[in-house]
């Protein structure tokens, strides 16, 4: 819960927000920004209150880990041989002592410095991806305030709306759009098991767009082919199904729930009695899901 000190400290739960706070603020942001409280957090529409948040939170990033030393030099072959047996035996007895000098400060270097690399990879992939996503959701704040108020806020009625267009038109657009989308979900979510396999299928169909699922559709992606006249909506969670809908009506129908699409599909029926198919993630799914593709 979001609250505030008399010298307009923000707190979050109590106390100072730290950076493993980040996945709940980000939903709790989200909440904000739709409206619509989850797990009974009230929520807030004072923008300036949240982006004090963010800012608490940006504050609180762990510092860097250390960065290793230049690693050593490895020695350069011998140019140019001496033309005198005993100077050039010498030279090539010179060049294999400093290999095998480099060979053992090689092996030493890595030894010592190998977990170090994998936590600051680790730590920069961590900020660079978070601090992206506290950007965005700086930018949406500031893009829906009114008078120091999120719009829409708790007293204006609000329209649902479940899904927001991904990089625009185009293959190459989608898959740097859908591949950051993908990243930030593995931040947010943190708990949660991702199928790897499912998103670069669809994508390989070359769908001419693609919609990111919001509120119940989080983790969802819409993929539309208008040349084949249907919309293919996905998840990136280990379970859930796909569903099959038609393209002229897909996003009037995507409105409903997933309880909803569930007893569509069961009905094999859907806006206005176009069809609605769902298919499980199994072991055989893409075989399933190839012939509306084809």
């Amino acid at each position: 819960m979001i609250s505030k000190k008399e010298n307009g400290e923000v707190l979050w739960d109590g106390v100072r927000p730290v950076w493993d706070d980040f996945p709940a603020i980000g939903k709790f942001c989200l909440c904000c920004l739709n409206a619509q409280s989850k797990d009974d957090r009230p929520i807030t529409d004072d923008s300036r209150l949240l982006l004090r948040l963010l800012d608490a939170v940006e504050k609180s990033i762990p510092p860097r880990p250390e960065s290793p030393p230049p690693p050593p030099i490895q020695p350069s072959a011998p140019q140019s041989l001496r033309k005198n047996k005993r100077k050039r035996w010498n030279q090539l007895a010179n060049y294999r002592r400093e290999l095998r000098i480099y060979k053992k400060a090689r092996l030493e270097f890595e030894n010592k410095w190998r977990r170090p690399l994998q936590e600051l990879g680790k730590w920069e992939r961590n900020v660079s991806v978070r601090l992206d996503i506290l950007e965005r959701r700086r930018k949406e704040i500031r893009d829906r305030t009114v008078n120091s108020r999120i719009v829409p806020n708790l007293n204006v009625p609000v329209k649902r709306v479940n899904w927001k267009l991904l990089g625009g038109k185009g293959k190459a657009n989608a898959r740097q759009e859908v591949n950051s989308w993908t990243n930030n979900l593995k931040v947010i979510h943190p708990g949660k098991q991702i199928d790897q396999t499912r998103i670069p299928f669809l994508l390989d169909a070359e769908p001419s767009e693609v919609y990111e699922g919001l509120g119940s559709f989080d983790g969802y992606l819409a993929f539309c082919f208008s040349r084949k006249n249907i919309a293919v909506l996905d998840c990136v969670w280990m379970g859930n199904a796909i569903y099959i809908l038609p393209f002229e009506a897909w996003k009037k129908m995507a409105q409903q729930s997933k309880t909803k699409l569930r007893e569509l599909a069961n009905k094999r029926a859907g806006l206005q009695g176009k069809k609605v198919y769902r298919i499980e993630h199994r072991d055989n799914w893409q075989s399933k899901l190839r012939p509306f593709l084809d």
